[in-house]
């Protein structure tokens, strides 16, 4: 990488101590994750700067090996298999908060990269659960609903029979507002990953 380049992705001067410039950035790349909602169309741009702002870091430090890992981190995580509502959403966020802690605790961008994209893998699972519904109001994908909202819609939800994905549309006149909303919002962010286009699912 060439010195336009390193002060492009990691500015400083020969003043400073670029270890802790390092740490600093690391700390806003982590608040970030931890703040934004999971859009991982979002999510996956700012690897791509995380990944230079490394490359650039490695450079001025002259080093080939890799930064000293947290290999506790490594979390395994099974796919969600069921199309339950209730379980499926009560599993997912309980790994977005494992993950949450694991990034508190990382030490640098190597390891933070790994578990974001682990994170985004778990949420495009996630995501391809919902169903797709006709959008006719303007979505914000950004806008991200309390989990307990959505926690009570589904248990309204299943009040009146409604357990599965698929009985969000089956019954779609019965089903709360905010589920309904939610789902578009969760399926919409699939189709933009998938570069707009179209997500049929079965």
């Amino acid at each position: 990488m060439k010195e336009k380049e390193i002060q492009l992705y990691f500015p400083h001067t020969t003043d400073d101590n670029i270890d802790d410039i390092y740490e600093e950035k690391l700390f806003e790349f982590k608040q970030f994750f931890l703040n934004k909602p999971i859009i991982p169309k979002v999510f996956k741009a700012k690897i791509e700067k995380i990944k230079k702002f490394e490359t650039a870091f490695r450079t001025l430090k002259e080093q080939t090996n890799k930064l000293s890992e947290n290999k506790e981190n490594n979390f395994s995580h099974p796919k969600t298999e069921e199309n339950n509502i209730l379980e499926t959403f009560n599993n997912y966020q309980e790994t977005k908060n494992q993950f949450k802690l694991f990034i508190l605790n990382v030490n640098n961008s190597t390891v933070l990269i790994e578990l974001i994209e682990n994170l985004i893998e778990i949420t495009v699972d996630y995501l391809s659960k919902w169903p797709d519904l006709k959008v006719e109001e303007k979505i914000i994908l950004s806008k991200e609903p309390n989990p307990m909202d959505i926690l009570s819609s589904i248990k309204e939800f299943n009040l009146i029979g409604g357990f599965e994905f698929s009985d969000i549309i089956k019954l779609q006149n019965k089903c709360p507002k905010l589920l309904q909303l939610e789902s578009k919002r969760l399926s919409l962010q699939l189709n933009i990953l998938n570069n707009g286009q179209p997500v049929f699912k079965t």
